[in-house]
């Protein structure tokens, strides 16, 4: 994911270079870096709900088998196995809901995003040269 928002480091020194004619303020890159961050965010969001539905429509269920699997072959408790398949049942009835589904999803790239868009503000920005 971080490698996928270095995107964001060339696009706003792009912006920089070919807009902004050569100098950008902190803020302006930070808008810059913001918008293509929730672009980005936009399309992995579109993405995963398509791969979701479409492709890998029981990914809730093969999940929840998977880590109940894994706590049981942990030795976890019995309380404990009931404590997560509880979370795991209300995370799946959350996740049913298709805006829900989209929220969340979208959340997950967006911090990622909004860490390289501040970066790359803060190393791209340039004061104009004084004639």
């Amino acid at each position: 994911m971080v490698l996928s928002f270095a995107v964001i480091f060339i696009g706003v020194r792009s912006y920089r270079e070919q807009v902004a004619q050569g100098s950008l303020s902190f803020g302006k890159a930070l808008q810059a870096g913001l918008l293509m961050a929730l672009i980005s965010s936009c399309c992995y969001t579109l993405a995963w709900l398509c791969i979701n539905h479409f492709f890998y429509p029981n990914f809730a269920d093969d999940y929840m088998a998977h880590e109940m699997n894994r706590l049981r072959l942990s030795g976890a408790a019995e309380a404990v196995m009931q404590q997560k398949m509880k979370m795991l049942e209300e995370y799946k009835s959350m996740t049913a809901n298709p805006l829900v589904n989209a929220l969340i999803t979208f959340t997950e790239p967006l911090p990622v995003g909004f860490v390289v868009a501040l970066v790359s503000a803060a190393v791209l920005r340039k004061k104009a040269a004084n004639p």
